[in-house]
């Protein structure tokens, strides 16, 4: 699996998690469903290097603007429309109001576990789109474009045929912090000999917030062979680490958790967010910990989504790279 395939998995992983876009019906014990549905989903090119993808289910509709290790997810209520329909206002920002027309063949695609293969029909969509992110970071306006109007159904699958485990070998560094009504999550992981991606360090951060109507969640992530990771202390519970993350973060942040004295999560460590000034992410507002493995120091505060989809991408490389 590329770094870039990997990030690009990163930010769908996240985005899944923070807005619950994916939902996992129960079912009996070791086993869970995937409801299935129609999705609509269509990708046109913004300006400044900007990729505009709108996705529409039956419940909502978000438009991702992605650029390289960046991207923001605007997601509303869907209008009770058919599936093939996109209507859509995005309040402050712009419009969508699209109707799919099928156009060549239609393919089928087998289903995630058990259950009926899914149908994938090209098509193109016509109507309007107009968008401009907030400060102008990206534009776009059209009138046509090529897309897929996908019907996946209902499949059932054992837990042990998709990942779930929490579980991968290496370093954990979490810390969040809520403020102004925005909850904002950093996190970094660093593989250990046991992985296949040994070496490897990811960065993610993740900035949510609820405004007129949208829930918004701003993402960056990097990654990186080099030693920006170093934790020391005790090597079964280690107590401090410092991170000095690639672009698109700026600055360092130290964690330390010794025995017996309080948490401290300090540095200038800031990231760069599309549509937002640039966020830092330490001070004495965050909540911080460290863990190898499930052996960890500090404060833990609510489970970071981040940390799991950490967990299960480096698995599914590990699946890959057997």
């Amino acid at each position: 699996m590329s770094t870039r395939r990997f990030g690009a998995l990163l930010v769908t992983g996240i985005a899944a998690a923070m807005l619950t876009l994916s939902p996992v019906a129960s079912a009996k014990p070791g086993y869970f469903v995937f409801p299935g549905g129609r999705i609509s989903l269509l990708t046109v090119k913004g300006s400044h290097g900007f990729e505009i993808t709108i996705r529409r289910s039956a419940d909502t509709v978000e438009l991702t603007a992605s650029k390289e290790h960046g991207s923001v997810t605007y997601l509303i209520d869907a209008a009770r429309t058919p599936v093939d329909v996109i209507e859509a206002k995005f309040p402050g920002l712009g419009r969508v109001s699209l109707r799919f027309h099928p156009s060549g063949k239609v393919r089928r695609e087998p289903a995630i576990c058990k259950g009926r293969a899914s149908i994938d029909q090209p098509g193109v969509f016509r109507g309007t789109i107009r968008f401009r992110g907030e400060r102008g970071f990206t534009r776009v306006v059209a009138s046509h474009v090529r897309g897929h109007v996908y019907r996946e159904f209902k499949s059932v699958c054992k837990r042990s045929e998709v990942s779930q485990g929490k579980t991968v070998p290496g370093y954990f560094l979490h810390a969040a912090a809520t403020s102004h009504g925005s909850t904002i999550f950093f996190d970094a992981f660093r593989a250990t000999a046991e992985s296949i991606v040994h070496g490897e360090t990811s960065y993610a951060t993740v900035m949510t917030e609820r405004r007129r109507g949208m829930v918004i969640a701003r993402f960056a992530f990097a990654f990186t062979r080099s030693g920006d990771f170093n934790v020391e202390g005790p090597s079964a519970r280690p107590d401090s680490a410092t991170v000095t993350p690639p672009r698109p973060f700026t600055g360092t942040a130290s964690f330390h958790a010794p025995p017996g004295s309080p948490t401290t999560w300090e540095g200038d460590l800031a990231v760069e967010l599309p549509g937002a000034d640039t966020v830092p992410l330490t001070g004495p507002s965050f909540e911080s910990y460290l863990c190898l493995n499930e052996r960890c120091a500090g404060k833990r505060p609510q489970a970071s989504p981040i940390s799991v989809t950490f967990a299960r991408l480096a698995r599914a490389k590990r699946l890959e790279n057997p």
